[in-house]
């Protein structure tokens, strides 16, 4: 199997979805565990560049998410809010390989979840909507996020995308939680005086 899976995304009841469960004395429904294709045969490959990014910037792993493409697949939607709860996204991790010292890859597929008919209501068709990897600051007080994220068509868009990020190793967050670094566009990150900008780093996502 060429990837690991990862967590759901948008698995959990919403909170007013758990307080009627608890009300009627309900159990929460559980929902079969989506599979991975077993031989995923359509590559994309996904590189992610850094510009005058910090030494010690930790990278660990990138992933993908894929989603639902016909929800008619799903469960009937017979609750009191009219919401679908069973998950439609799923999200698989990747190794990342170091191609250089500013040079990531990693090797995704577009086929990587395998199409079925978990609920018994037709096959579930998969589309891969996202690629990302979150690298992180751990010598800052509170751990520091790096998010950098595509679209596919973003990544095979000439250049791929390009993401700045404001470099911050003092501040705390209020709970002590990790958090996310302040991120800008290039359109914002050229109206930045330029005092502001030696403190900015980008990385570039892309599918070569």
């Amino acid at each position: 199997m060429k990837a690991r899976t990862g967590m759901h995304l948008d698995s959990r009841l919403s909170a007013s979805a758990i307080a009627m469960l608890l009300l009627c004395g309900c159990t929460p429904p559980e929902y079969p565990a989506y599979q991975l294709n077993p031989d995923p045969k359509d590559p994309l490959e996904v590189m992610i560049k850094l510009h005058d990014a910090p030494g010690d910037l930790r990278f660990s792993d990138a992933s993908t998410t894929y989603r639902i493409i016909n929800p008619s697949c799903l469960p009937e939607t017979n609750n009191f809010e009219g919401v679908q709860h069973a998950p439609q996204t799923h999200t698989v991790r990747h190794q990342l390989r170091k191609v250089d010292a500013s040079t990531y890859s990693f090797t995704a597929y577009r086929d990587q979840m395998k199409s079925s008919e978990y609920y018994g209501r037709g096959i579930c068709n998969w589309k891969l909507t996202l690629a990302f990897s979150h690298p992180d600051l751990p010598s800052s007080p509170n751990r520091i996020y790096f998010t950098i994220a595509a679209t596919p068509k973003e990544l095979q868009q000439k250049g791929g995308l390009t993401t700045y990020f404001r470099i911050d190793r003092t501040s705390k967050s209020i709970d002590g939680a990790p958090r996310n670094a302040q991120d800008f566009t290039k359109e914002r990150f050229e109206m930045l005086p330029e005092s502001e900008k030696a403190n900015i780093f980008s990385m570039t996502i892309k599918s070569p």
